[in-house]
């Protein structure tokens, strides 16, 4: 195979550059910037409402859509409608959102929610809901004292129940159980009771 000169080499590697520098200036480089939901995408979250905390961002045409949070409610910023509206997350009251996730590449928003209790005291006062986002449904996924995401899959730990007698300590056993979830919601099983200390 014959090789090309050097300064042949340079002269086409230069040409190269050249035409591609020129085709990026006629039709412009491919960016999500210029995608004009996109652009009303990120103009809503830069122009949130102070103590407003963005969430997610959908710049798709099915989508087209901002979800962020504010004063521990979330709410969705629909850009083609310039509406906001809250989603509920529960028909009770709730004192705050103390997590968001965001999983399945953004397909669903999951968001931990205190119902307030007493410091210190177990009780299933922890609510973990999840939005699906392609079809605005909103569901209860489960309740406990202990919410946790780990890799692939979340952690619910809820008390089951409380001993009717009292122990030696003139306590009732207070029992409890891990539950876990897949990444979707889904169920994958619950673990044997065992008893907390106190």
């Amino acid at each position: 195979m014959q090789k090309l000169p050097i300064q042949t080499n340079l002269y086409v590697m230069t040409h190269s550059i050249i035409v591609t520098l020129v085709a990026i200036l006629l039709f412009g480089a491919p960016s999500k910037a210029q995608n004009p939901t996109a652009n009303r995408v990120k103009a809503a979250a830069d122009n949130l409402p102070e103590g407003a905390t963005a969430v997610a961002k959908y710049t798709d045409s099915e989508r087209h859509c901002l979800y962020y949070t504010l004063s521990n409610r979330l709410y969705k910023y629909d850009v083609l409608t310039n509406s906001s509206a809250s989603v509920n997350l529960s028909s009770m009251a709730y004192k705050a959102i103390t997590n968001t996730y965001i999983v399945i590449k953004g397909k669903f928003i999951f968001v931990t929610i205190n119902r307030g209790g007493k410091a210190n005291q177990y009780s299933n006062n922890l609510e973990l809901w999840r939005i699906d986002t392609e079809n605005n449904s909103v569901s209860k996924i489960n309740d406990g004292y202990s919410i946790e995401k780990r890799k692939g899959c979340f952690l619910i730990k809820r008390i089951t129940r409380t001993s009717s007698d009292t122990n030696k300590y003139g306590k009732h056993d207070i029992y409890s159980a891990d539950y876990y979830y897949e990444l979707d919601g889904k169920n994958i099983w619950p673990k044997d009771e065992y008893i907390l200390k106190q």
